[in-house]
C-alpha cells in the first residue's frame, strides 16, 4: 500500500513540474526554439521515408494498429492474474507489485530531476501555446494549473521519457513472469518498434527513450531482492471459491473498478486526477483498519490502472 501511495505522490509531483518546466522556459513561451539535432531520428526518417518509400501518415497508422502501450498494459494484467492464481512458482503478487511500483516511482523521480536540471527544446512547433495558458501572476493559479492531468505530456519534460519509463516497467514485469524466450523477444521487439516510432514522430529525442529503457532495466535488476519481502502478506494469496461470495462482497469488489471506469469515461479531463486522492484515502484507511486483504489488492490494482489511464 505504501509503495502505491509513494508512486501516486511521485506522479502528482511530476505532473506539477511538467507544467512548471514549460512555463519557466522563456524561449518556448515566446515561440518555437530550434530543436536539437537527433541523429537517431535522422537515420530513421531516411530509412523509412527515402529507402522504403513510406509516408509519415502510413507509419503513424501502423503505430495506431500495433497499439503497443495497451498491449503491454494487457500483458501486465495477464501477468497479475497468472501470479495470483499461483501458476508461477516462487512468485507472489505482492512481491512483484512492490518491485514494479518502486521501480516506476524511482524512474519517475529520476525523470523529474533530469528534466528540471536540463531543459531541452520541444520538437513540436509552438508547443507551449497549444498546451498551456500564459504563465499566471499568482501562486494559486500556478498550483491549480499544475494539478491538471498532463496525460498528453508537456513540452520540455523530455529527458528521460515518461512513456519509456511506464512501458519498460510493463515489459520487465511481463517478461519476468512469462519465463519464455519467444514471449520476451516479442514484447521487447514491440517495445523497440514503439520507441523508434515515438522518436520518428518527434515526440521525444532518441536519448530520452534510450535512457528510460536502460535505467529502467537496471532498476528492475537492482530491486529484485524486494520480491523476498512478502512474508507478512502471504495470507492474501489464499483463494476462496467464487460461489461463496455474497452479493455485498461482489458489489464491494466491483466498486473500485466501476468507479475508475466512470472517472476515465465521464469525469472532465481536468478533474480526473482528483479521484486518485479518494482511492489513496480509502486504501490508507483500509490498510490501517484491516491490514492487507484481497479487497485492498483489488483497490490498489484499480488505482494503478486508473493512474495508467490518466498519465500513460
Amino acid at each position: 500500500a505504501m509503495a502505491a501511495i509513494f508512486l501516486t505522490g511521485v506522479l502528482l509531483t511530476e505532473n506539477f513540474f511538467v507544467w512548471v518546466v514549460a512555463a519557466t522556459y522563456q524561449p518556448g513561451i515566446e515561440g518555437s526554439p530550434q530543436p536539437l539535432q537527433d541523429n537517431g531520428q535522422i537515420v530513421q526518417r531516411h530509412l523509412l521515408n527515402v529507402v522504403l518509400g513510406l509516408s509519415k501518415g502510413s507509419i503513424v497508422h501502423l503505430r495506431s494498429i500495433l497499439n503497443v502501450q495497451w498491449a503491454l498494459a494487457a500483458s501486465l494484467g495477464v501477468s497479475f492474474g497468472v501470479v495470483d492464481l499461483q501458476m508461477v512458482k516462487g512468485r507472489t503478487v505482492w512481491g512483484l507489485a512492490l518491485r514494479a511500483l518502486l521501480m516506476l516511482a524511482a524512474l519517475r523521480s529520476i525523470r523529474v530531476i533530469s528534466f528540471l536540471l536540463t531543459v531541452l527544446p520541444s520538437q513540436n512547433p509552438n508547443c507551449y501555446r497549444h498546451r498551456f495558458p500564459p504563465p499566471p501572476e499568482d501562486w494559486y493559479s500556478w498550483i491549480e494549473i499544475g494539478m491538471r492531468p498532463q496525460s498528453h505530456g508537456g513540452c520540455n519534460d523530455l529527458i528521460i521519457s515518461g512513456h519509456a519509463t511506464v512501458l519498460t516497467t510493463f515489459a520487465c514485469f511481463a517478461t519476468s513472469t512469462a519465463g519464455h524466450k519467444l514471449v520476451s523477444l516479442a514484447l521487447w521487439s514491440m517495445l523497440a518498434i514503439d520507441f523508434m516510432l515515438e522518436v520518428y514522430e518527434g515526440f521525444h529525442y532518441s536519448v530520452d527513450m534510450w535512457l528510460g529503457t536502460l535505467i529502467g532495466c537496471m532498476l528492475w535488476r537492482i530491486l529484485a531482492p524486494l520480491e523476498e519481502i512478502d512474508s507478512t502478506v502471504s495470507t492474501v494469496n489464499k483463494l476462496k471459491p467464487l460461489g461463496s461470495a455474497s452479493l455485498l462482497e461482489i458489489l464491494a469488489y466491483s466498486a473500485p473498478a466501476m468507479t475508475a471506469y466512470i472517472d476515465i469515461i465521464f469525469v472532465p479531463h481536468n478533474y480526473q486526477a482528483y479521484v486518485v486522492f479518494g482511492y489513496l484515502l480509502v486504501a490508507g484507511v483500509h490498510a490501517v483498519r484491516h491490514g492487507f486483504t484481497h479487497f485492498l489488492q483489488m483497490l490498489l490494482f484499480s488505482l494503478m490502472f486508473l493512474a495508467i489511464s490518466i498519465w500513460l
